[in-house]
C-alpha cells in the first residue's frame, strides 16, 4: 500500500475496532492514497445480514458481524480478493461468488531446538 501496488480497502467499521491503535494511526491512513474507507451504510448494513444469512442456510460457521461488515465493504467497493487469516471468514468463500477470499503467505520462522 505505501509504494501503491495494492490499495487497501476497508469499511468504517475499523474505526471502532482498532481500539489498541491511536486515533493518529487511523488518520495516517485515511491520508494514504492507497487505503480507502468505505462508510458503512444501510446497503453495506444489507450485504453483510444476507451474508451471514448465507453462512446460516450452507452450515457454514457464521461469521462475525464486524467481519460481514468488512467483507460487505470489500464487494461493495468491487476489490478484487479479501485478505484475512479468519478461518471463518475464510470458509465463507463457499457462500459468495462475489470476491475471492484469501489467506495471506506468513513466513514462518523455523525454531532451533
Amino acid at each position: 500500500m505505501l509504494t501503491s501496488k495494492v490499495e487497501i480497502v476497508s469499511g468504517s467499521v475499523l474505526i471502532t475496532e482498532l481500539i489498541k491503535v491511536p486515533r493518529e494511526y487511523i488518520e495516517s491512513l485515511k491520508a494514504c492514497p492507497a487505503f480507502e474507507m468505505v462508510q458503512t451504510n444501510d446497503s453495506v448494513y444489507n450485504l453483510a445480514r444476507d451474508l451471514r444469512e448465507r453462512c446460516r442456510a450452507n452450515g457454514t460457521s457464521v461469521i462475525k458481524t464486524p467481519d460481514a461488515l468488512h467483507l460487505a465493504s470489500a464487494i461493495l467497493s468491487r476489490a478484487d480478493e479479501f485478505w484475512t487469516t479468519d478461518g471463518r471468514i475464510l470458509n465463507a468463500q463457499v457462500i459468495t461468488s462475489e470476491i475471492k477470499i484469501c489467506k495471506p503467505h506468513v513466513e514462518q520462522l523455523r525454531l532451533i531446538l
